[in-house]
């Protein structure tokens, strides 16, 4: 597949994704990188790869719940196969098959990251400890990824003797260790809130995500956040000055992709 049949294919699920939501009253958000990208460029970041979504927790759970598909897309989650260690969900067009270079990867077509919104503690020292407990068991997911390679002997050792007791444990376990810390705080009657089943632990103010307003994406309208300025600017600090093209980041999610020719 070209860059451009996978983006293609990614908007294909983007829209489906789209009428369900609006279908059950689903709430979601454009989020990360694709929000950056509607915000900014109205489509993808020329140079990103990838689509991501956002959902509070309880419509995150319905959306797994509910998720009727059709003939050509799939559910992934740690629920729907037991080979899947995320502690998010992806859509996947069945119909294609990318080749990922990560430990923790398994067989999946084209696929749109869903991730789930959850709270954060009000008081400041129980937030400290909260991200200290997620900051704890996404180094223990890293640690059980982790594939030779040259760094600092202090840090190779120290991963190295970490990834020798993680490596043993399925790390399906280890994510939905993840998900019991990150889902510990109610995200309804918060006061902060973000995704934080991913490396960036986003906290901010609940009142950023809210009502979703408009965002322009790829010529269609999808929901952003309330205030997709506040929800950036903590992500990504100046989020509308475009980085010179040396410093531009080499898409983390490319890989090789394929039509199925069944």
């Amino acid at each position: 597949m070209t860059p451009e049949e996978v983006r293609r294919t990614q908007v294909e699920i983007l829209a489906w994704v789209d009428r369900f939501c609006r279908e059950r009253d689903i709430r979601y958000y454009l989020w990360a990188g694709t929000l950056l990208g509607a915000v900014r460029h109205s489509g993808f970041i020329p140079w990103d790869d990838d689509i991501d979504l956002a959902m509070p927790r309880p419509d995150y759970e319905r959306f797994c719940s509910e998720f009727g598909g059709d003939d050509h897309l799939a559910l992934y989650t740690t629920e729907t196969d037991r080979h899947y260690g995320y502690p998010f969900a992806r859509v996947a067009d069945t119909r294609t098959r990318i080749i990922e270079k990560s430990r923790i990867a398994i067989p999946m077509g084209v696929n749109v990251d869903v991730f789930p919104l959850d709270g954060w503690p009000d008081n400041r020292w129980l937030s400290l400890l909260h991200r200290a407990r997620l900051t704890l068991n996404h180094g223990l997911v890293a640690a059980w990824t982790l594939r030779p390679g040259p760094r600092r002997f202090s840090r190779a050792v120290v991963l190295g003797a970490v990834g020798l007791v993680v490596k043993r444990l399925p790390v399906r376990y280890l994510t939905r260790r993840i998900t019991r810390v990150a889902t510990s705080c109610p995200v309804d009657g918060s006061a902060f809130m973000g995704v934080t089943t991913f490396r960036y632990m986003e906290r901010v103010a609940s009142a950023a995500y809210g009502s979703p307003s408009a965002v322009r994406f790829e010529g269609s309208s999808y929901p952003g956040p309330h205030d997709p300025d506040l929800v950036l600017r903590n992500l990504y600090g100046d989020y509308m000055t475009v980085p010179p093209e040396a410093e531009r980041p080499v898409p983390r999610h490319a890989h090789e992709a394929f039509w199925l020719d069944h």
